[in-house]
């Protein structure tokens, strides 16, 4: 499938501020976005350390595939991404083209909501819990639904804590509904710690926490690997 010169830049550049989470790149590296949302995080371009080769990868939230097309480039052999947004899922496709990758498919889906009906060698979930879902106490629903099409290992970005009043703007009696009182320590939600205690059961946790985004209370990326045996690919 062809597209017009210039169709992928003009199409980027239409997509709401809100709608560009990540920097957003063609094939040849020229940024076309520079992305941020409302609560930009640093977290690196890259899967480093991740196994990629010959897997079967699902990136769910994906926004512009930043992380799917990483993962194609990377040697998976099939990766899936999906969105809520159809017009984040459209520029998707447009990059998965320019990039001439055929590994790669993006789909529409709510997937707090939906069955994919099928299951990933690695799940992922990069850059979509924020303030927002921890907020309104979906902290939960998205571990389990990550969990739930993973056989074998998970990759999620978290902050490790948020500042009740001054990060989300909710007071200790609104937490509580969603979070246990160990969890709401200090006028601070522990996210990290209640995002390790929904796994635990079946999976064994790894947290990647440079000193500075430690210090600065950033997201941080968490591997996590079932227990029982499964199959990685």
């Amino acid at each position: 499938m062809e597209f017009e010169p210039n169709e992928l830049e003009r199409y980027i550049g239409s997509l709401p501020a809100e709608s560009v989470w990540r920097p957003v790149r063609d094939h040849a590296g020229k940024l076309l976005r520079r992305g941020g949302g409302k609560f930009p995080d640093i977290l690196p371009e890259t899967l480093h350390g991740v196994e990629l080769t010959g897997r079967s990868i699902v990136d769910l939230g994906c926004n512009l595939g930043a992380y799917s097309l990483l993962a194609a480039q990377g040697g998976a052999a099939r990766v899936l991404g999906v969105d809520i947004d159809p017009a984040v899922v459209a520029g998707c496709r447009l990059l998965a083209l320019d990039y001439g990758l055929t590994n790669t498919e993006f789909r529409v889906a709510d997937f707090l909501k939906e069955d994919l009906k099928e299951t990933f060698g690695l799940g992922m979930l990069i850059d979509f819990i924020g303030r927002s879902v921890v907020a309104k106490g979906k902290l939960h629903a998205c571990l389990k639904a990550v969990a739930q099409v993973s056989r074998s290992e998970l990759l999620f970005t978290l902050r490790p804590e948020y500042n009740s009043q001054n990060d989300l703007g909710c007071d200790h009696d609104s937490l509580s509904a969603f979070y246990p009182p160990g969890f709401l320590r200090h006028g601070r939600v522990q996210v990290l710690e209640y995002a390790a205690e929904i796994l635990k059961q079946d999976w064994e946790i790894s947290v990647d926490c440079p000193g500075r985004f430690r210090e600065h209370n950033l997201k941080t990326r968490v591997r996590a690997f079932r227990k029982s045996n499964s199959d990685s690919k």
